[in-house]
Parts: C-alpha cells; structure tokens; sequence
C-alpha cells in the first residue's frame, strides 16, 4: 500500500521572500489558518519538512501552488521536492 498526502506549498528563495508571499496571501483574504497549513518557506525549510513526511512513511506528495503561473517558482518547486522524491523511484512505485 502506498502512502501518499495532498497538501499545499508556498516557496521562495529566501525566508523573508515567502514570508512575504504570506502576507500578500492574508491580504487578499486567504485566511491564516489555511496560510499556516502550507509547508512554506525557502528549499531548504520546504525539503526539511516534506523530507520528515517520507521519513514518517509518506511514499508521494502531491501539491498545489496559489502561485503556479509563476515558472520560476514552479521551477524552484520542482528542484525541491525532486531530491525528496526522486521521478525514478516514483515511477518505479
């Protein structure tokens, strides 16, 4: 049986940079519960955090971006969560 979780991730490159990205998010409204329920911060703080959940049994994340349009913070996403979760091995599930 694979385990695998939804969730949602706000990165940037530095802390101070998805620190502000939550407050741009609290501004327009999105409330702070649902801010603080994202795995957010710089790659290091997001792959921290997504490792802990492999390292708790998790074998897949999928993931939603409020900032997806972005490709630069997509690409940031990507390079993130790929040394957490390599393709190969996930193909290989």
């Amino acid at each position: 049986m694979l385990f695998r979780s939804l969730g949602r991730v706000l990165i940037a490159p530095t802390h101070e940079q998805a620190e502000a990205k939550k407050g741009t998010l609290l501004a327009r409204g999105v409330p702070q519960e649902s801010i603080d329920s994202m795995i957010a911060g710089d790659p290091d703080t997001v792959g921290e955090r997504v490792q802990a959940l492999k390292d708790a049994g998790l074998e897949g994340y999928c993931f939603s971006m409020s900032d997806s349009y972005d490709l630069e913070t997509l690409a940031l996403a990507g390079e993130t969560l790929s040394k957490v979760f390599p393709a190969d091995a996930l193909l290989s599930a």
